[in-house]
């Protein structure tokens, strides 16, 4: 089989004659077993030849002539090219489902019915000044869709919504985000889709709003405000929704600064005693974070959540956790890559973290050419550690690295 999970087709046998590009089939069903052109075909598993043409059932053509000896009755292998993968299916169905949504609403927009019956008009896209329209135009200007009442050029004076007659709203609503009008809202499919949009400097009441409901209407893993210089990402939604000692039962997004805003160390000197919640880093070093944190998005956004930190360390390996209330904390080894690293194995040991959305989604963005800690014991005397070239590594607890922590906002 393919590395994609799709069977390689070898139905039947063929005969071959080395110059030529045609290949005969014996006992084979290419055509009706859905066999395409760049797909590719082999005898021998080490020359490889693209399918060009598919006359039939029984004969194809090759991109190039046939390089092997000549041979009849000849066991083949077909290896069915990417575009035959369910992912690419799937992804083919989509856009289809996409194209038809756009393509009834193309349709739609250009008939109105009046007295006389349908009577057609233009879509004429985004409303623009310093352009001409005739009577019975439609444009979409915000969210709303207008149509000239008479003909005239644009102008700011004459906008729709403006004062004046030229333009009347229509009752459709031209939606910007087809994806979430065709599939639907909430944290589940929209911690499946990379978009990252540059939302502005602060967050706006409708983007609040779409948190507090968990709906995340027009948010998307990887959209991100930029405030103060620091670029903070969204992440994940709900990460934490129903988990705690304490359930968090608040809609959230989970929020991440591209790079760290700042260094620091994890303790005063090489020691993990205490683990990570005795640390120099969890007591004091975070408030900096937070002080940035609480001055771009709010004190009363920042959503507390219960979690477990280590807080005993034998021979060098998490050996106790505690229940913490937390608002900023550093991400974890799992939380960055999915699983521990360099992180000892520790049997039931923590929470049940998983990898967040956006590295899940856009591995190059865990690391962003620079290096900061992770709140995970290694040893006896150091924590682990991100560094610049994205390798995963520890150091010692006195050394300075990146403090790049995550926390959550709620409406």
């Amino acid at each position: 089989m393919d590395s994609a999970g799709i069977p390689w087709y070898s139905t039947g046998t063929v005969n071959v004659t080395q110059g030529s590009s045609n290949v005969a089939g014996v006992g084979t069903n290419w055509v009706n077993a859905g066999l395409k052109v760049g797909d590719i075909f082999t005898i021998d598993k080490s020359r490889l030849y693209q399918i060009r043409v598919i006359n039939s059932n029984t004969s194809l053509s090759l991109q190039e002539a046939y390089q092997g000896a000549t041979g009849s009755s000849q066991v083949y292998f077909v290896i069915r090219n990417f575009a035959g993968t369910m992912q690419a299916q799937i992804a083919a169905q989509v856009s289809e489902l996409v194209n038809k949504y756009e393509s009834y609403i193309d349709t739609e927009l250009k008939q109105i019915t009046g007295p006389a019956g349908p009577t057609s008009f233009p879509y004429r896209g985004t409303w623009t000044t310093g352009r001409s329209y005739n009577g019975l135009d439609v444009v979409q200007y915000g969210n709303q869709l207008y149509m000239a009442l008479y003909g005239h050029t644009s102008t700011s004076a004459n906008a729709p919504g403006a004062t004046g007659t030229a333009w009347k709203p229509l009752t459709i609503t031209a939606s910007g985000d087809i994806i979430t009008t065709t599939f639907g809202t909430g944290a589940g499919f929209h911690n499946s889709i990379f978009r990252g949009k540059n939302l502005g400097s602060s967050v706006t009441a409708a983007q609040w709003g779409a948190i507090g409901a968990g709906t995340f209407d027009d948010l998307w893993i990887g959209d991100y405000w930029v405030s103060d210089g620091v670029t903070w990402r969204i992440a994940d939604f709900d990460y934490f929704y129903g988990y705690g000692d304490t359930a968090c039962n608040s809609h959230h997004a989970v929020i991440v600064p591209d790079r760290a805003p700042y260094i620091a160390p994890m303790n005063n000197t090489n020691t993990t005693v205490g683990g990570y919640l005795g640390s120099k880093m969890h007591t004091e070093n975070l408030e900096e974070a937070k002080t940035k944190i609480t001055s771009a998005f709010g004190a009363s956004h920042i959503l507390e959540y219960r979690v477990p930190l280590s807080n005993v360390v034998t021979n060098g390996i998490e050996s106790g956790f505690a229940w913490a209330t937390c608002t900023v904390e550093l991400l974890s080894e799992r939380m960055t890559y999915g699983a521990p690293i360099s992180k000892p194995y520790v049997p039931g040991g923590c929470m049940s973290e998983s990898q967040l959305s956006l590295f899940r989604l856009r591995h190059e963005m865990i690391n962003n050419r620079y290096w900061f800690w992770l709140r995970d014991v290694v040893t006896a005397t150091t924590f682990a550690y991100n560094s610049t070239s994205g390798l995963v590594s520890n150091d010692a607890a006195s050394g300075s690295a990146g403090v790049r922590p995550y926390f959550l906002i709620c409406a």
